[in-house]
């Protein structure tokens, strides 16, 4: 993200680091080096192992291996993210839970001067009933084969670690159902952490294919777009997939910088504006709207967007940007 005359911190320019796939956004900086010699640090990022959306406020706790009681403990901020930037050198169990899922765990090697990285994926908990279909939910992945599911759930718990291992499982649950529109929208998701796009943009057009009412095949089908300069195609994208899903921040959020790279200031700001609105939006959103109300000079609105984003991430490494862009409103006249 780049910062523009202005601007508190531009997050609507296009950019290759992508809001809901981006494992390194949490990575630390080069200041880290000064740390103590027998020291390391762990970033941890939560996610909805359904589709890979951050889980704000889920709690992470770090036991060391052989001891009872957790040594380190935090909260993740808006963009599911966690910095513990000074850990005594050992093998820790890294455990992380959230209200409405299921806990999950994984293992990380502190080694001194060194970053440990670890994506904990928590399943939402299921409820009595049947799914009932909507935009967010592929219709045809209501009747998926048994065994189809599980071969997309072994994909989705390989994703994190290991993306190339998690196509094969996805591939042999469109084997077994050749509907099952999420198993390609997870392989999209799988070359993008691959870095071959090409595959990715292919994966994501056969989930609509294969599902056309699918919205979120649409929104990252749009944000592909919206990543290659391709704004017009973007736009028509991100519009179909509130058209069949109009509760998805994200959708709204792409939508927004999409506008916003048009030149079309106030349909971005009321894009921004839903996003930011939605029950789980992430605060990000914040940022969005300061961006665009410093465009037009409205610096009182812009304050109240970044001290808004403030409170709700004390923890993001964005923070000092943030506060250092609060000052110098608050200074002005």
């Amino acid at each position: 993200m780049r910062q523009k005359d202005g601007d508190a911190l531009s997050v609507v320019p296009v950019s290759k680091r992508a809001f809901l796939l981006l494992f390194f956004l949490f990575a630390l900086g080069p200041d880290f080096a000064h740390a103590q010699v027998r020291s390391g640090s762990i970033t941890v990022r939560v996610s909805d192992s359904e589709n890979e959306a951050p889980i704000p406020q889920a709690e992470v706790r770090l036991y060391i291996f052989g001891q009872g009681n957790s040594s380190y403990q935090a909260y993740t901020d808006g963009g599911g993210g966690i910095q513990f930037l000074t850990v005594t050198v050992a093998k820790y169990r890294v455990m992380g839970a959230a209200r409405d899922y299921e806990p999950s765990q994984d293992e990380a090697d502190v080694v001194a001067g060194q970053t440990s990285y670890v994506l904990l994926r928590l399943r939402r908990r299921r409820t009595a009933g049947a799914p009932k279909a909507s935009g967010s939910v592929s219709t045809a992945s209501l009747q998926v084969p048994v065994q189809a599911q599980k071969e997309l759930d072994a994909g989705k718990d390989a994703l994190a670690s290991d993306p190339l291992a998690s196509i094969q499982h996805f591939r042999k649950a469109i084997e077994l159902y050749p509907k099952f529109a999420e198993a390609y929208l997870f392989t999209a998701i799988a070359y993008l952490k691959l870095q071959k796009r090409d595959e990715s943009s292919k994966a994501v057009d056969q989930a609509i294919q294969a599902d056309p009412a699918f919205s979120r095949a649409h929104t990252l089908r749009g944000r592909l777009w919206l990543e290659d300069r391709e704004f017009n195609k973007a736009e028509a994208s991100l519009n179909e997939s509130l058209r069949l899903d109009p509760s998805s921040w994200e959708a709204h959020f792409e939508l927004a910088r999409c506008y916003y790279n048009l030149n079309r200031v106030q349909e971005a700001f009321v894009q921004a504006q839903q996003a930011r609105d939605l029950p789980q939006s992430n605060p990000v959103t914040h940022l969005m709207l300061a961006d665009i109300y410093l465009k037009q000079n409205q610096r009182k609105e812009a304050l109240a967007e970044l001290e808004a984003y403030a409170q709700a991430e004390p923890t993001s490494p964005m923070l000092p940007r943030v506060q250092q862009k609060i000052a110098e409103l608050r200074a002005q006249p």
